[in-house]
């Protein structure tokens, strides 16, 4: 067996990209956690409102919360994630399959509730096509200096909340046939 001798800048670079490789994966499998907590929604939750699921993992990478967005509650996932989590949720990592609202409406902004907590990073599988959050959540977190990443899994999470997301596609696209002028033709002929 003919051993490979690394220098040590090569060495450190290989052990952070083994590190950042892992990181990615573990990423994928809470987020992939996260979409099944959603899916359980299914079938309680209004077609127009959107299948939500939340983890909420500790620094050492044990899951310290996890909610979906049901009716029996109208508490959002966030809130029921951050709920069971407590104390522990401060400087975690949330893994949220819609990105959090930041407007009051039934209930209060999640994006406020993550900010309370001290989480420190927060991972959107997608932006909320509602044009009442719609990149507004994210924003919010990102200037109160909460990390954030958004689009892992996006096309599950899209699959999996397809009739609301078409909901806004067809209304955005109903207020463009509103909108855009109308030209008429006119014939200067006699």
């Amino acid at each position: 067996m003919r051993r490979i001798n690394y220098n040590n800048t090569s060495e450190k670079t290989l052990q952070r990209l083994a590190a950042d490789s892992a990181d990615r994966l573990f990423d994928s499998y809470a987020m992939g956690r996260a979409l099944r907590l959603a899916a359980r929604g299914n079938g309680q939750v209004s077609p127009n409102s959107p299948l939500v699921g939340c983890l909420i993992v500790c620094e050492n990478g044990s899951i310290i919360g996890e909610g979906f967005y049901g009716a029996d509650d109208l508490k959002h996932a966030e809130a029921i994630a951050l709920e069971m989590a407590g104390e522990r949720a401060r400087n975690s990592t949330v893994y949220v399959t819609l990105e959090p609202h930041a407007h009051f409406s039934r209930t209060k902004p999640c994006t406020d509730a993550l900010i309370k907590a001290g989480v420190r990073r927060v991972v959107a599988a997608m932006i909320d096509p509602n044009p009442l959050v719609e990149g507004k959540g994210i924003e919010i977190l990102r200037i109160n200096g909460i990390q954030t990443e958004v689009g892992l899994l996006e096309q599950s999470a899209r699959a999996l909340n397809r009739s609301y997301v078409e909901q806004f596609a067809a209304r955005a696209e109903q207020s463009e046939r509103i909108t855009s002028p109308q030209f008429l033709e006119v014939s200067l002929a006699n």
